[in-house]
Order: C-alpha cells, then sequence, then structure tokens
C-alpha cells in the first residue's frame, strides 16, 4: 500500500508569523523595603516620601509594635535615587547585612534589621 500523498499536515501548511516587537513605556518603580521576618511579613513598602521614620512610636511614619524597636529607631532619608539609613541613638541598633551600622547608602538586595524586624531593601528605578 503506497503512502497518500495529497493530504498535508495543518501543521506543515501554517507560516511562520512573527510577533510585532511591542515597545512598553518605562515606568518608574519606587524603592521598596520588603519586611520579611516579623509581625505582618509579608508585607511590600513603598518608599515614597523623602524622609521615613520608622519606629514604636504612632507618630512613626512606619510603625510597628515589636520588641526591640525604639519609638524612633531609625530614618531613610532620599538621597537623589538612593536612599540612606541612619540609625537615630536607638538602644539595640540598626544592622545592615548584619553589620551594625550608624549611618549608610542602602543598596539594592541590602538586608536591614531593627529590632525584631527584618527588611529586604529594593532599590527602585
Amino acid at each position: 500500500m503506497e503512502p497518500d500523498n495529497d493530504k498535508t499536515d495543518d501543521a506543515d501548511t501554517t507560516a511562520y508569523q512573527p510577533v510585532p516587537r511591542v515597545v512598553l513605556p518605562r515606568v518608574n518603580r519606587p524603592s521598596r523595603l520588603q519586611l520579611v521576618r516579623g509581625p505582618g511579613a509579608p508585607l511590600n513598602i513603598p518608599l515614597a516620601a523623602d524622609e521615613i521614620v520608622i519606629g514604636r512610636s504612632t507618630g512613626a511614619d512606619l510603625s510597628f509594635e515589636v520588641g526591640g524597636l525604639s519609638r524612633r529607631h531609625v530614618l531613610l532619608r532620599k538621597s537623589g535615587t538612593e536612599y540612606v539609613c541612619k540609625d537615630l541613638d536607638s538602644r539595640n541598633g540598626v544592622f545592615l547585612n548584619g553589620i551594625r551600622i550608624y549611618s549608610v547608602t542602602l543598596r539594592n538586595g541590602d538586608t536591614l534589621q531593627i529590632g525584631d524586624l527584618v527588611f529586604l531593601f529594593e532599590q527602585g528605578d
């Protein structure tokens, strides 16, 4: 029995159609903190303000009721496109990637620990 050569497979007759390239506008994404450990985790916090105080006080911009946190524990200050992290003379200190700091410029992927909270810093566009 000879093969039937008159039949064609649909996959063989479909021509390759390139998908047109779509250029999306660049979206400016703000820097953010991701709370990765502590009450309320996981939590994403966009950093939209030029100065942000994190602490236990209800007057802090980001307020958390957790152990080891001072009323006004740390200040994040925007400098250009970067954020500088400054310890506000807290009792238990601020740790960046496991090292106690007093003032430092945050980099993408840095881990910031204040009291019982651990944050991951993500640099925006």
